[in-house]
């Protein structure tokens, strides 16, 4: 049975019905209204599927970033597939805060809302299945890789 957490963030209902069909899938769900709560959840549980809720802040930042390097950290993490959610694209969050870039590099991709949820959890659940190199692990090794090249 594949584990998927999804956290959100501002009382957005980014996940709409996703809950659901992740259940209807047979998926075991846990949801975290913060991260907090999503943080617990990472360091008691091993997910095969990980989808963040992430914006900009207001401030500058993106609500979303800091968490996304504490999976990166977590050792139960390592193979799970981060996905990120939004309102805003992937570009208009990056604009927001150039040195979430490291951070988001883990996210396998990031979903703008709205979703089609029935379609958006099968493909969610394909890629968990079939890709290693899509883990946390590997995109932060291939990550770093790059980083050292582009320095070098």
């Amino acid at each position: 049975m594949k584990r998927v957490l999804l956290v959100e963030s501002y009382g957005i209902d980014v996940f709409y019905k996703m809950e659901l069909e992740f259940l209807q899938l047979n998926c075991l769900v846990d949801v975290a209204k913060s991260y907090s709560e999503a943080l617990q959840f990472t360091e008691a549980h091993s997910f095969d599927a990980i989808l963040i809720n992430v914006e900009p802040d207001g401030r500058g930042g993106i609500v979303g970033a800091e968490y996304l390097d504490l999976v990166s950290q977590s050792s139960l993490q390592q193979n799970s597939v981060c996905f990120g959610i939004s309102t805003q694209t992937i570009e208009q969050l990056i604009s927001a805060d150039m040195e979430a870039y490291e951070q988001f590099a883990i996210l396998v991709g990031c979903l703008n809302v709205p979703i089609i949820p029935e379609v958006a959890c099968k493909r969610i659940l394909e890629l968990s299945d079939k890709s290693s190199y899509l883990t946390v692990a590997h995109r932060k090794s291939h990550n770093k890789n790059i980083r050292k090249f582009k320095v070098a």
